[in-house]
């Protein structure tokens, strides 16, 4: 410490100045470990009957980890404001594996022994494996993790040391990604027995999510490539589908969409007629319901066949925009719905693995038979 002051009888008043080395210091934020590798300068003003009434604090990292990722070369400058008692950085910036990261961040007390934290942080051009790979260099891992170039921004808000306070939004987008052979979703490409390089390649994946305590929320998913693409969102807004349909409508007028729905549980079914009003219905396209009814033919020990459901889904968006679009969903045999549809039961818990497994070589096996075609539309 450069500069210690301490004045006054009844309270004191202290005044301090100096810089700190950081090499390194270890803490932990909302329960997550922390490494800072750089120094710290501060200048405050603290009464110990009013506390702070000026304070500032120049943080500059070499190295900032957090949960076994790094910032390099992080910069920020956290300012205390007398007002609103709030202390604040309104920008920092670092490195972070080949991009940046930027942020703001502000600390207040908002209830007597409540102090609340929001931060925003934004990642621009990021170099995906190296962020997933956290920096080791492992060859096996080299060549199995996915790759790409991430831009990202969260906004996380909660009070200090209470987790079930947390709160918050998260925004991935990466482009020209590789799909890694050991990634949760390389899991699901395997199970459609994709084996071309081309097959794992998306121009762009795209997830919105919420954070709620330790939950995240996934409300949209989307990705697209050269052979496949996946759109989420699954709800009455259809805004998965619609996202999807206007960027590649016009580019891929001629290709077949099959929406996957509700395949979580009971038999297997294509759509044949949509809605929940007797007097307002929907079609699948002809196009793609014969090649639907070639796949219930190749595999007829998927018990798929054409059924009309109580049901409002993305087709309608695709339909609209006169594309070749069909639905694959599942039903339940004894009441013809659309298993635990709105209900109570609908959980993770009621999803049968035999049935999805179903889906995915109903879907693998619609593309062989459209790859394996002479012709596209199918002959009448």
């Amino acid at each position: 410490m450069e500069t210690l002051e301490v004045s006054g009888k009844d309270h004191k008043l202290v005044r301090l100045g100096g810089r700190m080395d950081l090499r390194p210091c270890s803490f932990h934020v909302s329960g997550t470990g922390t490494e800072v590798y750089g120094t710290d300068g501060i200048e405050a003003a603290y009464n110990t009957k009013t506390g702070f009434s000026s304070g500032r604090m120049q943080l500059a990292a070499d190295r900032f980890n957090i949960k076994g990722k790094d910032v390099t070369r992080l910069n920020a400058e956290l300012v205390y404001d007398p007002n609103t008692r709030a202390w604040s950085a309104d920008n920092f910036l670092g490195d972070c594996y080949g991009g940046h990261l930027l942020g703001r961040l502000r600390i207040e007390p908002v209830a007597a022994g409540v102090v609340q934290y929001l931060a925003t942080v934004g990642l621009v051009r990021v170099d995906l494996k190296r962020f997933l790979l956290g920096g080791k260099l492992d060859p096996a891992a080299e060549t199995s993790a996915s790759s790409g170039t991430m831009n990202a921004t969260l906004g996380l808000g909660a009070s200090i040391g209470d987790g079930s306070s947390r709160l918050g939004v998260c925004r991935i987008d990466v482009a020209d990604m590789q799909v890694g052979k050991v990634s949760p979703l390389a899991n699901l490409l395997a199970v459609l027995s994709l084996t071309e390089p081309t097959d794992f390649a998306f121009e762009r994946m795209l997830l919105e999510s919420y954070l709620k305590r330790n939950k995240l929320l996934i409300s949209k998913f989307d990705m697209s490539g050269k052979n496949l693409a996946f759109t989420g969102s699954g709800t009455a807004t259809c805004t998965g589908a619609d996202v999807l349909a206007t960027a590649y409508g016009e580019a891929w007028k001629e290709a077949l969409w099959v929406v996957v729905d509700h395949v979580g549980a009971g038999e297997l079914c294509w759509v044949t007629r949509h809605g929940i009003s007797p007097y307002a219905y929907y079609y699948p396209h002809p196009d793609a319901v014969r090649v639907i009814e070639r796949t219930a033919d190749a595999r007829p020990d998927l018990g798929l066949m054409g059924k009309a459901v109580l049901t409002v889904d993305e087709l309608a968006i695709l339909r609209d925009r006169d594309l070749r679009a069909v639905a694959l969903m599942g039903y339940d045999r004894a009441s013809g719905l659309i298993p635990h549809w709105w209900q109570v039961s609908d959980t993770i818990h009621a999803v049968v693995p035999e049935t999805l497994e179903r889906a995915a070589h109903a879907c693998w096996t619609t593309a062989r038979v459209m790859d394996e075609s002479d012709t596209w539309p199918f002959e009448t």
